[in-house]
C-alpha cells in the first residue's frame, strides 16, 4: 500500500492482493541480532563429554590401581621382611642373654658374629635380599657389596633406623638408604642379658627390584584402563549415535519447515524420553501452525477479493477527487472575485452608514417638527369636529343646492356641446 498525503487532500493507492503476496508494502525490519554460539553440535559435545569422563575415570581408577598395588607390595614386603627378621634372630640365638659382647666382638652361643659372612649369605640364599649383623652401630658382617664389589664391612648405620634402633631400642621397619641405595628395611636390636644394645641385625630388599615388578603391573594397569575406556568410549559413541537419531530427524524436519518447501505435512516418530517429548510438542505445533495457514489462506482470498473491488474504488475516489481539485480551483477564482465585490459592498455599507447617521440626527431635529405636528393636529381635530357640525346642518342645504347644480351642469354641457361645433365649423373655415 503506499500513501501520499499532503494538508488538504489524501492519495491512496493500493495494489491488488493474491493468496501468495498479500500486500506490496515497504516494510522496514530490524536485522535479527542472534547471540551465535559455537559450531561444535550437540553429538560432538556429548561425545567430547563422554570420552572426558571415561578419561578421568580411566586416569583416576588407574591411579588408584596403581595406589593400591604399591601400597599391597610395600604391605607384603613388610610382612615378608618381618619374618624374616625373626628367622635371623632365630638362626643366631632365640635369646637376648645368648648373645654378648666379648673382647670387644660379639659371640653367640659361642660362636663369634663378627666376620662371619657365611651366616648372612645362608639369610640371603633362603629368603633372597640382603642381610647384616651390626656390632654396635658398624657392619661385621653382611651382603651388601660397596661399588667396587667389596661387602660393606666397617660402614656404620645412619638416619632413621639408627636413631630407633641404636637410641631408642626399637624395632625399626621402613624405607631405608644403604650407601646411597633405597631399600625395604627391617631392623632388629640386639641386647645382651642387661638389656643393653650391642649391635643389631638387618635384612631388606632393593626398592628398585620390587618397583620393576610394579613397573611391569603399572604399564599392564595403564593397558588395561586404556583398552577399558576406549570400549567404553566406543559403546558411549554408538549409543549415543542411535539416542541421536530421533534428534536428528527432528533437525532435519525443523530445517526443511525454515529452509525448504514448507512440508506441514510431515510428522515426527514420538518416544517415551525428552527427544520423544520433543517430538510430541513439535507435531502439535505443525498441527497448530496448518490450521493457521489454512485459516490465513482463506482469509487471504477473502481479502484479495475485496482488495481488487477497493482498488476499484479508488481508482474512482481519485478520478472524483482530481475533479474536485479542478472545482477547488475554479470556486477559487470566485472567490477571488467575490473579495474584490466584498470590498465594493464594504465601501458601500460605510457610505450607508454615514447617511444613517445623518438621517439618525435628522429624525432627531424631526422629532420635535412631529410633537408640534400632533399638536396641531390634535386643534385641527377639535375643528373638524366644529366643522362637522356644521357640515350636517349644510347636508340639507347641499341637497338643494345640488339639485341647482344638476340643472347647471345640463346647460353646461349644452354650452360646451355648442362651442365644440362652432370650433369644428371655425376649423373647416380655417382650412378652406
Amino acid at each position: 500500500m503506499i500513501v501520499y498525503t499532503s494538508t488538504r487532500i489524501l492519495f491512496l493507492k493500493i495494489a491488488p492482493l493474491t493468496p501468495i503476496g498479500l500486500f506490496e508494502a515497504s516494510v522496514v525490519t530490524t536485522p535479527n541480532t542472534r547471540n551465535k554460539g559455537t559450531s561444535m553440535n550437540i553429538s560432538k559435545k556429548i561425545l567430547i563429554s563422554n570420552v572426558g569422563m571415561v578419561l578421568i575415570a580411566t586416569i583416576t581408577t588407574s591411579a588408584i590401581s596403581l595406589y593400591v598395588t604399591k601400597k599391597e607390595i610395600t604391605r607384603q614386603v613388610n610382612v615378608s621382611l618381618g619374618s624374616r627378621i625373626k628367622a635371623f634372630r632365630e638362626l643366631i640365638g632365640k635369646s637376648d642373654g645368648s648373645i654378648v659382647l666379648v673382647d670387644g666382638k660379639l659371640q653367640a652361643n659361642g660362636v663369634t658374629l663378627d666376620g662371619d659372612n657365611a651366616l648372612t649369605d645362608r639369610m640371603k640364599e633362603i629368603f633372597g635380599g640382603e642381610a647384616t649383623i651390626f656390632r654396635d652401630d658398624v657392619r661385621v658382617a653382611t651382603t651388601i657389596k660397596k661399588e667396587d664389589g667389596s661387602r660393606a664391612v666397617g660402614t656404620k648405620l645412619q638416619g632413621p633406623a639408627r636413631e630407633a634402633v641404636v637410641d631408642r631400642a626399637v624395632p625399626y621397619q621402613g624405607e631405608a638408604s644403604i650407601l646411597g641405595v633405597p631399600h625395604f628395611a627391617s631392623y632388629l636390636p640386639l641386647k645382651d642379658g642387661n638389656g643393653k644394645v650391642i649391635g643389631a641385625l638387618f635384612v631388606g630388599e632393593k626398592k628398585s627390584e620390587y618397583l620393576a615388578v610394579f613397573e611391569k603391573l603399572k604399564y599392564l594397569i595403564l593397558a588395561l584402563s586404556a583398552l577399558l575406556g576406549g570400549t567404553l568410549a566406543l559403546a558411549g559413541y554408538l549409543a549415543l549415535h542411535k539416542a541421536l537419531m530421533p534428534l536428528r530427524e527432528l533437525i532435519r524436519t525443523l530445517q526443511n519447515v525454515a529452509e525448504g518447501d514448507g512440508d506441514l505435512t510431515h510428522r515426527l516418530n514420538e518416544s517415551d524420553d525428552e527427544i520423544g517429548a520433543a517430538s510430541r510438542y513439535f507435531n502439535r505445533f505443525i498441527d497448530r501452525v496448518h490450521t493457521i495457514v489454512q485459516t490465513v489462506a482463506d482469509n487471504a482470498n477473502s481479502v484479495a477479493s475485496a482488495s481488487s473491488e477497493l482498488h476499484s474504488s479508488t481508482e474512482r475516489l481519485a478520478d472524483t477527487t482530481e475533479a474536485v481539485a479542478v472545482q477547488t480551483e475554479t470556486v477559487s477564482t470566485a472567490g477571488e472575485e467575490m473579495a474584490a465585490t466584498s470590498a465594493d459592498i464594504s465601501k458601500n455599507c460605510l457610505s450607508a452608514v454615514d447617511s444613517a447617521q445623518r438621517a439618525c440626527e435628522m429624525a432627531r431635529y424631526g422629532s420635535a417638527d412631529v410633537e408640534r405636528t400632533i399638536e396641531g393636529m390634535k386643534l385641527i381635530n377639535e375643528k373638524v369636529r366644529a366643522t362637522s357640525e356644521s357640515v350636517g346642518n349644510l347636508g340639507v342645504k347641499s341637497e338643494q343646492i345640488g339639485d341647482i347644480i344638476g340643472t347647471i351642469q345640463d346647460i353646461a354641457d349644452q354650452t360646451n356641446l355648442l362651442a365644440l361645433n362652432a370650433a369644428i365649423e371655425a376649423a373647416r373655415a380655417g382650412e378652406q
